[in-house]
């Protein structure tokens, strides 16, 4: 008897890989394995932003005409840059192995879809939070941090800036924060 595997019928096959366990494994890490049978014959990671929570209260807001509090606002603004900060410093580890390399010209920068704190290490001076002026950025003081020639150092060194400025719109935030009593609105 043939206690062994064998794969005469069996072929590979693609999938998506969600653990349970872990702070990275909450949408930040995917793993798209390749399996053949039970066996994992390949594993592709993708790291994904964490900078999606202005997109989930935005849209609606927007679609639906809602005014929101000041002070929604301003908590609003601050639980943003805490997770810029935190998007940022995932960021870090993977790629200071690379310095000296991965430089192009702000124009191919564009072409190729960077945006962010990538598109700004190459000489792009864009930030969402200034152009699109949503929250009330508006009423902080601060600026957008990029620089001239993007190496994977340079794209460090504007990430670091970058978390510079953010905790500068918090310290702001929370010495502006309006008072007063908090209301659950119920649509």
């Amino acid at each position: 008897m043939n206690r062994g595997k064998t794969y005469e019928s069996i072929s590979y096959r693609k999938r998506p890989y969600d653990s349970q366990y872990g702070a990275s494994m909450h949408g930040v890490l995917r793993l798209i394995i390749t399996l053949y049978g039970e066996d994992v014959v390949d594993c592709k990671p993708i790291l994904a932003t964490m900078f999606t929570e202005a997109i989930t209260v935005n849209g609606p807001k927007q679609l639906g005409n809602i005014q929101v509090p000041k002070k929604a606002s301003y908590i609003r603004v601050i639980m943003l840059e805490l997770s810029r900060i935190v998007s940022h410093l995932l960021w870090l580890g993977p790629f200071m192995a690379d310095i000296g390399i991965g430089v192009i010209g702000g124009k191919e920068a564009i072409n190729w879809g960077l945006s962010g704190p990538m598109l700004r290490a190459f000489g792009i001076k864009w930030d969402l939070q200034k152009v699109d002026q949503y929250e009330c950025y508006d009423e902080f003081d601060w600026e957008i941090q990029w620089q001239k020639k993007g190496d994977l150092l340079v794209h460090y060194f504007v990430r670091i800036s970058g978390m510079m400025e953010s905790i500068k719109i918090i310290q702001q935030a929370l010495e502006g924060i309006p008072s007063g009593r908090y209301e659950n609105l119920e649509i």
